[in-house]
This record gives C-alpha cells, sequence and structure tokens, in this order.
C-alpha cells in the first residue's frame, strides 16, 4: 500500500473521529452551560418563595389578605404571576403558609438535546401572633377576676404598672395618697391596654364588643376609689384591620367610644361600645385607657370585655369550639381579682407547640398581696418548673432574696420595700417579679393543649390590683420548610 495514502486514510478517520467526539463534548458543555443557569434560576425562584411566604404568613387566618400580600412580594421581587411564573399559596394551619413558584427552564445550548421541563421551589413560613393572655373564650372578666384600669393620678404600687402616673406617693406610709404628685412613674404609657378580639371565620354578621361597667363610679362592684373623691373617663378604641401585624400605629382608628365618669347607664350591666361590621378573619386590636381625669383621678375602672355576634351573646371556648371568636389580652393583663379562701386557677397565656424549646416569660407585678403561692401550671395541669428574679439594684434588697427557682413563688407576708412612701408591706408590693419557663422540646407529644394557667393559694379573702404579662422569646416568624 502506498505509504502516503495510508496515512491520508489515517488522517481522515481520526477527523472523523474527533468529530464525532466533539458531539458529546458540545453537548456536554452546552448543558454545564445550562445547569449553571438553571442552578441560578432554582436560587431566585426559592428566594421569591421565601419571601412571598414570610410576606404573607403574618396574615393568617385571613387567607385572603395573606394570598394578596404573597402575590405582592413575588411580583416585587420579579416574577410576574400567571405569566412568567406558576405560583400556589395554601394555607396550612391557622399560623402556616405554603408559597410554591414554578416556571420554565430557560435552555440555550442545550435546546436540541432537551425539552423545556419546570424548576419549582416552595415554602413554608410559620407565624406565631402575639400571645392570647387571659381567655380563651368569648370574654374577658368576670366577678371573680376583672379588667381594670387606673386614673392618672393613681399611685402604681395600687397595681397599674402603665396608666398610673406616680410612684412612692404615700407621704409617711399613710392613707390616702398625696394630691396627684409624688416621684415620676418609669413605666407610665398613657396608652393604657390592648385587646385582641381573634376571629376565625367570618361569622356573617357584625361583631359588638361589650363592655360590663364601661363607666368608672366608685360606688360599683369592680371600681377602686384611692383618695376621695375621684373621677375619669374610660375611652374604647377599635383600630381598623390593613396596617401592619406588627406595628399598631399603623392601623387607622376605626371607632371610638368614651365613656364619662359616673354615668349610671353604664353601671353594672353590658354595653356595646364598639362594633367591627366587617369581622375578617384575624385579629382585631381594642385598646381600653383612662381619660380625661383630672387632679382627681386617683381610682381604678373595674371591667369587663366579650365579643357577640348576632342577638343574644352565647359563650364558647376556642379549646373545644374552633369557631368561637376569642377575647384576649396582648402583652399586659390589667386586673383586679377578688378571690375566696382556698385556691384559685385562672388561664394564663395560650402557647403553641411551634414555641417548643424557647423561654416563656411572665412578668407579675405587684402581685399576690394577701396569698401564700402561686404556681405556673402546663397545660397539663401541672406546676411548671420555673426560675425567678426581681430587680434589687433599685432601693432596698428584699429580705427572702432576688431570685430563686422552683414549682412555686412564695408570696406570703412582708419584706423591705424599695421606696420609703409606700403603703403596702407585702413581699413584691411595687416590684415585677420575672418567672422563667424553659418549654420543652417535645412540646406537643407532652401536652394535650396549648393553654398554660396560674393558681393562688391564700388563707383568707384577698383582693388583688395586679398586672400581668406574657411573652415567649424568639422570632415570631420563620421558615419551617
Amino acid at each position: 500500500m502506498n505509504r502516503n495514502r495510508s496515512r491520508a486514510v489515517e488522517g481522515g478517520y481520526a477527523l472523523i473521529m474527533t468529530a464525532l467526539m466533539m458531539i458529546p463534548l458540545l453537548a456536554f458543555a452546552a448543558i454545564g452551560v445550562d445547569v449553571g443557569v438553571w442552578y441560578l434560576q432554582a436560587q431566585k425562584n426559592q428566594r421569591v418563595a421565601d419571601a412571598a411566604a414570610l410576606a404573607g404568613v403574618v396574615w393568617l387566618p385571613n387567607e385572603a389578605k395573606a394570598r394578596s400580600v404573597a402575590f405582592e412580594a413575588i411580583e416585587k421581587n420579579g416574577l410576574k404571576p400567571g405569566i412568567d411564573a406558576t405560583v400556589s399559596i395554601d394555607r396550612l394551619t391557622s399560623g402556616s403558609l405554603r408559597v410554591s413558584v414554578s416556571n420554565k427552564s430557560e435552555l440555550s445550548f442545550s435546546r436540541i438535546l432537551l425539552d423545556e421541563f419546570a424548576i419549582t421551589r416552595a415554602s413554608v413560613a410559620e407565624y406565631n401572633p402575639p400571645v392570647a393572655v387571659g381567655s380563651p373564650s368569648n370574654q374577658l372578666g368576670d366577678p371573680t377576676i376583672w379588667l381594670a384600669v387606673s386614673g392618672y393620678c393613681s399611685v402604681r404600687e395600687n397595681g397599674d404598672l402603665r396608666s398610673a402616673r406616680w410612684i412612692a406617693a404615700y407621704p409617711s406610709a399613710a392613707y390616702p395618697p398625696a394630691p396627684c404628685t409624688g416621684s415620676s412613674n418609669p413605666t407610665y404609657d398613657n396608652g393604657g391596654y390592648l385587646f385582641a378580639v381573634d376571629i376565625p371565620a367570618h361569622p356573617g354578621g357584625a361583631v359588638d364588643i361589650e363592655v360590663y361597667d364601661a363607666a368608672y363610679n366608685p360606688s360599683s362592684v369592680p371600681d377602686l376609689e384611692f383618695r376621695p373623691p375621684s373621677g375619669f373617663n374610660t375611652t374604647y378604641e377599635l383600630y381598623a384591620p390593613g396596617g401592619s401585624p406588627f406595628d399598631l400605629t399603623s392601623h387607622p382608628i376605626a371607632q371610638q367610644t368614651t365613656v364619662a365618669s359616673g354615668d349610671a347607664s353604664y353601671f353594672e350591666t353590658w354595653r356595646p361600645v364598639l362594633t367591627i361590621s366587617d369581622p375578617q378573619p384575624g385579629l382585631h386590636f381594642v385598646r381600653v385607657r383612662a381619660t380625661g381625669g383630672g387632679s382627681d383621678s386617683f381610682g381604678s375602672n373595674g371591667f369587663a370585655l366579650r365579643a357577640k355576634s348576632g342577638g343574644t351573646f352565647a359563650p364558647c371556648s376556642s379549646i373545644t369550639d374552633s369557631t368561637c371568636v376569642k377575647v384576649s389580652a396582648v402583652g399586659e393583663l390589667p386586673l383586679y381579682a377578688a378571690l375566696s379562701n382556698g385556691s384559685s386557677t385562672f388561664y394564663l397565656a395560650e402557647v403553641e407547640p411551634t414555641n417548643a424549646g424557647k423561654k416563656l416569660i411572665i412578668n407579675l407585678f405587684d402581685v399576690g398581696e394577701g396569698a401564700d403561692l402561686i404556681e405556673v401550671l402546663d397545660p397539663n395541669g401541672n406546676p411548671a418548673q420555673f426560675t425567678w428574679e426581681t430587680d434589687c439594684t433599685v432601693g432596698i434588697p428584699l429580705g427572702r432574696g432576688c431570685s430563686g427557682s422552683g414549682t412555686s413563688l412564695d408570696v406570703s407576708g412582708a419584706d423591705n420595700q424599695i421606696y420609703a412612701d409606700t403603703l403596702g408591706t407585702s413581699r413584691f408590693n411595687d416590684r415585677e417579679v420575672k418567672v422563667t419557663v424553659d418549654l420543652p422540646t417535645d412540646y406537643a407529644a407532652r401536652y394535650a393543649g396549648d393553654w398554660w394557667q396560674i393558681r393562688y393559694t391564700f388563707g383568707a379573702d384577698i383582693t388583688d390590683r395586679t398586672t400581668w404579662s406574657v411573652t415567649v422569646v424568639g422570632d415570631p416568624v420563620r421558615l419551617a420548610g
């Protein structure tokens, strides 16, 4: 064979083989380039799904609002649902939302080898709303334990942490308090107290917010007078929905009713003061504050709240009825307890299983006057282990210590006081006690329900004006999957 001819044949063979090898090499190179594009596309879809789920979940259980906000978040992040992306939004529970974002893969070099396929990413967000304090039912306050708000001139050691303007205002520890003067209360807030009406589903009609004994009157059963004569008005405000769930100042006031001091038409009876005319599912906020008091506003207005849908009020509990409208305090619960000899147990707070492994923080202000022990009961009704502390850096340290642990808090008897001009002598007079409970990691498996309780034990009839607050340490909004 001609050697030159042989070399030509071999060269042609090599060229053909090289060309054949280039096809898969180019295909792999093409797919490699597109894989990078797909990865970036998947990352974008995940970010969009995360952002939409986090934005929407805080509006649950109002699913329509949650979906609307989630769609807005998707568009703000560069995708147009129904045009360049397929989106599904589903409520999984009353506090969790799933958002799925899907769009076609971008095919450049690999178009000759692959058909289009969908790149889908999903995200689940959970939201723990503000801790519901005080009640699982559609009424908050009763003849055993009332809600209460104090007038401007009142003294904090009478039990109102926020609304009372003064501290150390009983000169030489003698009754009555000084005439609207004293040291300034560092925890004073003229905004009063906030309550939530939690509507799980649209009831089909308006919801009335009724108040028992809405007017302040010293002769009325749940009201207290600290320096006669005294008087102040009480204002009830309903916030409109639509603002941020984290900032009430973004909600306009939809309605406001001010009940004048001494208005006999409100004495010891239920009267409607506010109306939720379009009760969408979710939280509706009501603020109660003392207003219009002059230099004689030395009192505490005891009252109760309830939500009524339809012509007749029908008591219900969210523990047994998922359609029950729940009325509870948000954050702080101002109370006036009138208790008989023995022990009394009250609902404290609803703590959902999504808080497993976190810390439950309970602040008890001016608590336990006349009582012996206070216990925190878990959802199974058993006394919970906790640690407690009170601030001894201000004023005189407590004789029995400033911290401890156990399953009960000793509130009996007298102790050192932090201010000279105080009337009370009880152990935690004019003091906050911080109680911390470590929530178990197996919360859902351990407990049959979500409601924690508080139990007083005492050896005589007592009255205790106090302020409780409950929070859970941890981010209320998180991605869960």
